[in-house]
């Protein structure tokens, strides 16, 4: 018994469509495209994790710098407000406090500048050209507004406490100053809560 005419025709749409130019052509091109993907999407997905690493790492350099810089400036801000407040007004006026805070300004004031000119070098490469001079700037504010002062300062033994107090809110001032270009730094870095 042959099937009915009806029951062949469904195999013969079958066979007709899966040899069809249309359907090899789609064919052809769904396997093209699985095989473009599956070599693409892992090329696509190294990319992306590589540039996740570098932004990750970038992050931390900036991250780091920040830190640094911080420490490094608070650091020397506290050390010379600790030598002009010893001699800033009678009620606190100490000779010996006086000179240890120097001592320890002057044993410490090399390395912090060290420190602070390392920092500026990677500021180059992770900060903004803006922020880098303002932080330049600031170095040589230190110079020019601190260290100089306080040296000469030091070797007036006819300074007074009038003297000595004006240098020390100047001290207070520049320490005021790094507290803002720090948080500068932080924003211009993209590390404040907001970016987080």
């Amino acid at each position: 018994m042959e099937p009915s005419e009806p029951a062949r025709k469904p195999a013969s749409n079958i066979l007709r469509a899966l040899t069809s130019s249309s359907f090899l052509e789609r064919s052809f091109l769904l396997m093209l495209a699985a095989i473009i993907s599956g070599l693409m999407i892992p090329e696509l997905s190294n990319r992306i994790q590589s540039q996740n690493m570098k932004r990750e790492i970038v992050l931390a350099k900036q991250a780091a710098l920040l830190d640094d810089l911080s420490h490094t400036l608070l650091a020397y801000e506290t050390l010379i407000l600790d030598v002009s407040w010893y001699k800033s007004n009678s009620q606190v006026y100490n000779e010996a406090m006086h000179q240890r805070a120097f001592d320890r300004y002057a044993e410490r004031f090399p390395d912090l500048l060290v420190e602070l000119r390392t920092g500026l070098l990677r500021a180059r490469y992770l900060a903004s050209a803006d922020m880098v001079k303002r932080l330049e700037e600031f170095q040589e504010r230190i110079f020019s507004e601190q260290d100089t002062p306080l040296s000469a300062l030091y070797v007036n033994k006819e300074s007074t406490i009038q003297d000595w107090s004006e240098f020390h809110n100047k001290n207070v001032a520049m320490a005021l100053t790094v507290n803002d270009l720090l948080t500068d730094l932080a924003k211009d870095l993209n590390i404040t809560k907001e970016n987080i």
